[in-house]
């Protein structure tokens, strides 16, 4: 029989085998009722986008002049899990991704402060990096959300456009955010390199035109 099968046959015969199964059950009912649980858990995973630009410098010297200094900044923050980056014509972007569990405004004051204590070792003509948070949980459930809208009927190649789209507008600049005459002027001609530069990637006008005559409305300048 072996020694597998002597003990099931002691345990079959036993009399405590009931009160052993019993006290096995309420031990798992007490630590599911002890055992606290959301329904969307708040799990804080910070991640931050670090934009910098040189106006006029190719993707290679973005990259070596802008994305592999920030790159190296990025990884002496305690708590940092992950850096990815990309470059292109005059300007470069850092995603920065803490650990678990670390606090998103202290990992934005510690981007910050690592970035501004290395100032004077930017490249001549580049442009002070721009610092935003990005919520990640957020996106994904907006996404998750819109699955379950379109149901079956869901078209993959026509939600990642709009995926991206949505990225693209978060990285966008918004209202109130201070722009220097150089990041003005570089916005600009950024624009001006664009397939289609009339619209965002969700159709809203980047461009409005207005005659003299409504300008003069604006101002209240007609008889």
């Amino acid at each position: 029989m072996g020694i597998s099968g002597g003990i099931t046959q002691a345990f079959l015969r036993s009399k405590l085998t009931p009160l052993v199964t019993a006290a096995a059950l309420a031990v798992g009912l007490l630590g599911i009722l002890a055992t606290p649980r959301e329904e969307e858990p708040q799990i804080s995973v910070p991640m931050i986008d670090v934009l910098a630009a040189l106006p006029g410098a190719s993707p290679a010297e973005a990259e070596n002049l802008l994305v592999r200094p920030i790159e190296r900044r990025m990884w002496e923050i305690p708590g940092v899990e992950y850096v990815y980056s990309t470059a292109g014509e005059g300007w470069a972007m850092v995603t920065v991704r803490f650990a678990v569990g670390e606090d998103q405004e202290i990992s934005v004051t510690k981007v910050h402060a690592k970035l501004f204590a290395a100032m004077d070792e930017a490249p001549a003509g580049a442009l002070p990096p721009l610092v935003k948070a990005s919520d990640p949980r957020q996106f994904v459930l907006e996404v998750i959300d819109e699955l379950k809208a379109v149901g079956q009927s869901v078209n993959t190649l026509r939600l990642g456009e709009h995926t991206i789209a949505k990225t693209v507008c978060r990285h966008a600049v918004k209202a109130n955010d201070p722009l220097a005459g150089p990041e003005l002027e570089n916005l600009v001609n950024d624009l001006r390199r664009c397939a289609m530069p009339y619209t965002c990637p969700h159709g809203r006008p980047t461009l409005i035109e207005l005659n003299y005559r409504e300008l003069e409305k604006k101002f209240g300048r007609t008889q």
